[in-house]
C-alpha cells in the first residue's frame, strides 16, 4: 500500500475525539491552534509542510497509532515495523530536560493525559480529590485537638 493511501485510509476509520488527540499530540510540531484542524488529512497535510511526515518519515504516523491506541490500524499498514524506539520514560525525560514536567509541574503530563487517555486522567483526578479530602480531614482534626488543648491549658 502507497504511503498516500495509507493516510487516506487512517483518515477514514478515526473518530473526530481521535483528530482532536492526534492534533493535541503534534501541537508543538505545529505551532498553530489546533482546533482548526478538521481531519486527520488536514493535519497529515500540515505535518507534511513541516516536513516531520512523509514516505520516507512514517515513524511520526506510527508512533501517533500508537500513543492512540490503534493498534488494529498499524497491523493493517504494516506500520509496526517503523514505529520510533523512544519509550515513554525517554519522552517524559526529556519533558523534564525541557522544564514541562516536574515533582511540582506535573499539569502538561495531566494534561497530555485528559487528552490522550481520559480514563487515566479520570482515575489521577479521583486520587488528589482523595489526597486532598484526606489533608482536610487531617486539618479539621488538628485544629480540635488544638481547641481541646486549650481548654486544658
Amino acid at each position: 500500500m502507497e504511503f498516500r493511501e495509507k493516510l487516506l485510509k487512517v483518515d477514514q476509520v478515526l473518530n473526530s475525539d481521535d483528530t482532536k488527540a492526534l492534533a493535541f499530540l503534534c501541537k508543538d510540531i505545529l505551532k498553530c491552534d489546533i482546533s482548526s484542524v478538521k481531519s486527520p488529512i488536514d493535519l497529515f497535510k500540515r505535518l507534511e509542510e513541516k516536513d516531520v511526515l512523509s514516505e520516507d518519515q512514517p515513524n511520526l504516523l506510527a508512533d501517533l497509532l500508537r500513543v492512540i491506541e490503534h493498534f488494529q490500524l498499524l497491523r493493517e499498514l504494516d506500520l509496526n515495523s517503523t514505529m520510533s524506539t523512544t519509550s515513554t520514560l525517554e519522552v517524559f525525560l526529556e519533558m523534564e530536560h525541557m522544564d514541562l514536567l516536574s515533582s511540582s509541574n506535573l499539569l502538561r503530563l495531566e494534561q497530555i493525559l485528559k487528552d490522550v487517555r481520559p480514563v487515566l486522567w479520570k482515575q489521577i483526578q479521583q486520587l488528589k480529590d482523595s489526597q486532598d479530602s484526606n489533608i482536610t480531614t487531617r486539618k479539621t482534626t488538628l485544629r480540635s485537638d488544638a481547641s481541646l488543648l486549650e481548654l486544658w491549658f
